[in-house]
């Protein structure tokens, strides 16, 4: 990665990508825990960046198995 790609990263904090996608922090915390969705990690501060966040959702969303329930 050269100087000017990183310069266009940009990163949040857990509360605010929660806020971002009408999620608790606990659920974003647990599928961090999971290795569902990519994290910085920066001493006790958890860092994520928006645009790995919600790809890593999306590919998680088209790999859900669908189960039947029968009633």
């Amino acid at each position: 990665m050269d100087y000017q790609s990183t310069q266009k990263l940009r990163f949040i904090s857990v509360v605010e990508m929660a806020g971002i996608l009408g999620a608790s922090k606990y659920t974003l915390y647990r599928r961090i825990k999971e290795g569902k969705i990519p994290a910085l990690f920066l001493g006790r501060k958890v860092l994520l960046n928006p645009e790995e966040v919600l790809t890593s959702l999306q590919n998680s969303k088209h790999q859900a198995v669908r189960r039947e329930v029968n009633i």
